[in-house]
């Protein structure tokens, strides 16, 4: 065989093989290959790298063994990279793959529809017609509520203000464990428990904007709510990943299609703890404390906790809405 013709015969295989290395230097080229572009991956890898090694034996023209060396090479890098996240490259991925990858993922804004949707509907429909809440999650629910938030914080002990903090801990945390780990199977468990609790948590937002407790209430949830109520719907959308993944593996074997999905939905599921955990640390220290030290400066407690809501939702919107956005955009940029 002459070199032109071997050129013929690899030519195809080395193309093949480049492809393969561009699509997997892309983040999202990298979870769109199948198992079987991995195998096929490495096998042609291992034939480029024979094909280099006896290229002087095929008496291949210089050109072409430094366009093969660079594409050996670049392949190389491609199987043996280091994915860890190390204290070097842990700043950009915290603050641009994280965000990038939260901005750009179908799931997590799955979630947030899925939640969010069903919640303000249910609140506007509260606060508009006055039997809807009733119908919906019972008087005695409601009047359990109303109950809880019958004084005024100030007036509360502090034995009071703790069991409604523990309360709610406990509540929307496990809602958030909920949502996730009913998602992660076949999905359909995942959308009832999520759409239920954000029917749920709606319809008692707007019925307690309508009775004589609305002040003590909303000086409660305000602080803590941007950052308890993201987590839920990350929560969501992480569990909805999983599921999926089991429902259409998309040509993967399902075993693999979980593990990927799993590995994808690992971060936000961590991201989701530490918005809890923000939560958690606003709602002990800030929500059910009356604030009193902030009357000689003439500062009502429920304007304070309202500017930590805005502050909190402003960094979610900025982590994930600007620095995800931006980095989206840059990276299209750099590929186009």
């Amino acid at each position: 065989m002459n070199v032109a013709e071997l050129l013929e015969s690899r030519q195809k295989d080395w193309l093949e093989l480049e492809n393969l290395v561009n699509r997997l230097k892309s983040p999202v080229g990298r979870f769109s290959l199948k198992s079987d572009d991995i195998v096929k991956f490495t096998g042609l890898y291992r034939a480029a790298c024979a094909d280099l090694a006896l290229s002087e034996a095929y008496q291949l023209p210089p050109g072409v063994v430094r366009q093969l060396n660079d594409l050996v090479g670049r392949a190389h890098n491609q199987l043996y990279t280091d994915q860890s996240v190390g204290w070097r490259t842990l700043p950009r991925y915290l603050f641009y793959e994280l965000p990038k990858n939260l901005f750009s993922d179908m799931f997590f804004w799955g979630g947030m529809l899925m939640f969010f949707g069903p919640m303000f509907l249910c609140a506007a429909l509260a606060f508009l017609l006055p039997d809807f809440a009733q119908k919906t999650i019972g008087q005695e629910t409601l009047d359990s509520m109303e109950r809880m938030y019958s004084k005024p914080l100030e007036e509360m002990g502090e034995q009071e203000r703790t069991s409604m903090y523990g309360f709610y801990i406990y509540n929307n945390a496990g809602i958030g464990l909920q949502v996730f780990a009913f998602g992660a199977f076949f999905a359909v468990g995942g959308i009832f428990i999520t759409i239920f609790n954000a029917v749920y948590l709606g319809t008692v937002f707007g019925h307690m904007a309508t009775v004589p407790q609305a002040a003590t209430f909303f000086e409660f949830v305000t602080a803590h709510g941007p950052f308890e109520l993201t987590a839920i719907a990350m929560s969501a959308g992480a569990g909805l990943r999983i599921g999926f993944s089991m429902v259409m593996p998309d040509g993967r074997d399902r075993m693999d299609a979980v593990t990927l999905a799993a590995r994808r939905s690992g971060p936000f599921v961590l991201l989701a703890v530490f918005f809890f955990g923000c939560a958690a640390f606003i709602e002990a220290f800030i929500s059910p404390n009356p604030l009193e030290f902030l009357k000689p400066f003439g500062i009502a407690p429920l304007v304070f906790k309202r500017g930590i809501a805005l502050l909190s939702a402003g960094f979610l919107i900025a982590y994930i809405m600007i620095l995800g956005g931006f980095a989206w955009m840059t990276e299209r940029r750099v590929k186009t």
